[in-house]
């Protein structure tokens, strides 16, 4: 595939970000049920919402519904750790994991792929901690954040291992049906929510059904089929700092002189990314100092 394929690729993913970071600010706030009752309300309607356009597509490959059942039991998985830790510095750490799985796997990365990693965790940490340094604790918060990682980076690489063949549009529709029906199963075993608390959140569940997912994780799949999951995870990263701008705008949050550094540590790891290497035919980062000289 050609190298403006990977770039689309890339600017889905941000897209991807900038909802999935606005959506942790617009859903709270009118948000009335659990954290099952939204996702199982905004997953179904985001299936519903692609019907339409999947039966336009005409297309009927098997391989998307065995493909789609296994990326929707990731997704039910990272958007439920994701709802109780996923705006926190350490939930940023599947940028971390991936790299770990890509190496166990076989993969060789780029010096490239190691500074944008380093780079991007240096930002994303000053975004999230102006206020001090992060104090090393088993506290509740922090676990969370390492699950919802864990989370995120186990729906990159579902995604990734069964996203790359079949139609987007089929697969994206199979996701969201299963990651639907196993909410609405915790809904029903823990939240039983009233019909007007269902009512009365029917603006976090549209944003999640029309942005969050029919849109958002519909990028993503498209996105993974041109982009390897390093570089996946490095772009979803930023949704922790579409999250904190969000805040700021719309919420008045404060900020400090720090979070301009942090932002900063963030344009220069992609100036970085795109300076040091190119886009290699499978979506991975090349060094071209090594490439030269091969």
């Amino acid at each position: 595939m050609k190298t403006d394929n990977k770039i689309f690729g890339l600017i889905l993913l941000l897209a991807a970000s900038v909802i999935w970071g606005m959506g942790s600010i617009f859903c709270s706030g009118s948000l009335k049920t659990g954290s099952f009752t939204l996702n199982a309300m905004g997953t179904l309607l985001a299936a519903i919402l692609l019907l339409p356009f999947v039966f336009l597509s005409k297309c009927r490959e098997k391989g998307s519904i065995k493909n789609g059942i296994f990326c929707g039991i990731s997704l039910f998985i990272a958007m439920s750790l994701y709802r109780f830790g996923g705006n926190s510095f350490l939930a940023g750490f599947f940028i971390i994991i991936i790299p770990i799985y890509a190496l166990i796997s076989g993969e060789k990365l780029s010096s490239g792929n190691w500074g944008c990693i380093l780079m991007t965790m240096a930002g994303l940490y000053i975004i999230t901690h102006q206020n001090g340094l992060f104090k090393i604790s088993f506290t509740a918060d922090k676990i969370l954040g390492i699950l919802a990682a864990l989370g995120t980076a186990v729906h990159i690489i579902m995604t990734d291992r069964f996203a790359k063949s079949g139609n987007p549009l089929r697969t994206a529709l199979i996701q969201f049906l299963t990651a639907g029906i196993l909410n609405l199963i915790f809904m029903l075993l823990t939240e039983k929510p009233e019909s007007g608390a269902i009512i009365s959140s029917w603006g976090s569940i549209v944003y999640t059904g029309i942005f969050v997912c029919s849109l958002a994780f519909t990028f993503q799949i498209y996105a993974q089929q041109l982009l390897d999951p390093v570089m996946t995870s490095l772009f979803i990263s930023y949704r922790i700092f579409f999250a904190a701008l969000a805040g700021i705008i719309f919420m008045g949050n404060h900020f400090s002189g720090f979070f301009f550094s942090g932002i900063a540590l963030l344009c220069c790891a992609l100036l970085f990314y795109f300076r040091s290497g190119q886009i290699a035919q499978d979506g991975s980062l090349i060094d071209t100092d090594n490439k030269d000289n091969e």
